[in-house]
């Protein structure tokens, strides 16, 4: 268990979805004591970061060539491994880097409770991309505990009704940089079933 990783941010779902990109220039972190976040916020400050206190834990912002990067970190005790990431862009895009990142179950469940558009497609491409890794008992242990099943089982039920739709279009295309295709939308569709059947 490593004691700093990357949370609920791009980042992280980057680590479980190698061949589909979802561009981001914040990163999220958690971290599991006040202790930890006061050594993260510490370096921050050293490499040129404002760092400011935040209800959630503390935020970190600093422009690099123009472009503001913020680093949030948090307090959260979550399962974490250690995963493979790809750079997004740029000659180093083969370069492979190993992190800590928050285990797909925790990641899922965190993005169902915040619930915001980004997230609903961030679920919707860590079930294509990575079903397979999921660890179905210990999903719904998180969902009992952290959110809801139920409340899980409709967010997917809309997920599905939805991937047709104009709106989601629009918000697929806004934060993916690109359009949904046919073949997408149907193994969409089939995977959130084959996720509302195995957590019943």
């Amino acid at each position: 268990m490593s004691d700093f990783y990357l949370a609920v941010n791009r980042y992280a779902v980057r680590a479980y979805t190698p061949t589909i990109l979802r561009y981001s220039k914040d990163i999220d972190c958690a971290v599991r004591s006040e202790k930890e976040m006061e050594k993260i916020m510490s370096l921050l400050q050293k490499i040129g970061y404002t760092v400011n206190k935040r209800t959630h834990g503390a935020s970190g912002f600093r422009k690099i060539m123009g472009e503001p990067l913020i680093v949030n970190v948090s307090v959260n005790d979550l399962d974490s491994e250690i995963r493979e990431i790809h750079p997004f862009y740029g000659e180093n895009k083969d370069l492979k880097v190993e992190v800590g990142v928050c285990s797909i179950e925790d990641l899922l469940t965190l993005k169902a409770i915040a619930a915001r558009e980004k997230d609903i497609i961030d679920i919707s491409i860590l079930l294509l991309d990575s079903f397979n890794v999921v660890d179905i008992e210990k999903l719904k242990d998180k969902l009992h505990k952290e959110y809801n099943v139920k409340g899980f089982e409709s967010m997917v039920k809309t997920l599905m009704s939805n991937i047709g739709s104009k709106n989601f279009h629009m918000i697929w295309k806004h934060y993916m940089r690109d359009r949904m295709d046919d073949d997408a939308k149907t193994k969409r569709w089939t995977v959130c079933q084959k996720t509302l059947n195995a957590i019943k």
